[in-house]
């Protein structure tokens, strides 16, 4: 006769995202998961990565919430939190000291650049990490004495989809901000909600925007909440030290 064998019970953890009310419910991801993500990174193809990110979010916070609309810091973090709880809380990086210890005339041959190249490890506890908010930030930025446009942050799909196509051209920057503006509000009280407004109609409201009018726009996005954590860092070779900063969820895993 067959024994089945025991089920094993999943923790359930809460976490506090900026763009949420209510605590999220979460558990760790699985082993099955922990393949889809490692499967998206050998492709080296950016998009695979954020398809699986979003994939085991979903599973992981039981789709009690819309993953999509989620803001990219509140993904950054909440994978983090997932990360931690499903391997290990502390990231170990290693990093190159890129610290200069040779003059020109010091050097022993033409691939001494002079500088050290020891190996530092650096440990990074990944409870620690806070979603940091600019002071001054806000989401209403007046353009004119008439205009002031409500802003929303991007998503992380918004984000990869920019990247993935020329993000420092100015029709890169159109494209987001027009995605990012959530309503444009009159003096007089009218308010004109984006949603519903056909991609073209956006995009060319602001490239109707004077240079100076854009570049208040940018501040929202500069400032923007994000995570951000500091780390001594001492090469042991050179003894150079200096702080790292560690910002957005890459920096934390490579």
């Amino acid at each position: 006769m067959a024994v089945s064998l025991p089920q094993i019970v999943t923790p359930e953890y809460t976490v506090q995202l900026k763009s949420i009310k209510t605590p999220v419910r979460y558990r760790p991801y699985l082993v099955k998961e922990e393949k889809i993500l490692l499967t998206a990174k050998e492709s080296g193809d950016p998009n695979d990565v954020e398809h699986a990110v979003r994939q085991i979010l979903r599973a992981c916070t039981f789709n009690q919430i819309d993953i999509d609309k989620l803001p990219s810091f509140d993904i950054e973090y909440l994978f983090l939190q997932l990360r931690a709880k499903s391997v290990n809380n502390v990231s170990e990086l290693q990093y190159e000291c890129r610290n200069m210890v040779r003059e020109e005339s010091e050097r022993t041959s033409p691939d001494d650049d002079g500088r050290c190249h020891g190996t530092v490890k650096v440990a990074v506890n990944l409870d620690e990490i806070q979603i940091q908010v600019p002071e001054g930030h806000i989401n209403l930025i007046p353009i004119t004495d008439d205009i002031t446009l409500e802003m929303q942050y991007p998503t992380l799909s918004l984000l990869q989809d920019v990247m993935a196509n020329n993000p420092e051209s100015l029709s890169s920057i159109a494209k987001v901000v027009a995605r990012c503006i959530k309503s444009v509000c009159e003096k007089d009280g009218t308010v004109h909600e984006m949603f519903g407004v056909p991609e073209e109609e956006q995009i060319a409201f602001v490239e109707s925007l004077t240079m100076s009018q854009l570049e208040k726009v940018q501040v929202f996005f500069s400032t923007m909440p994000a995570l951000h954590h500091k780390v001594p860092f001492k090469c042991e070779k050179c003894g150079y030290t200096e702080t790292l900063h560690f910002r957005g969820l890459m920096d934390f895993f490579d």
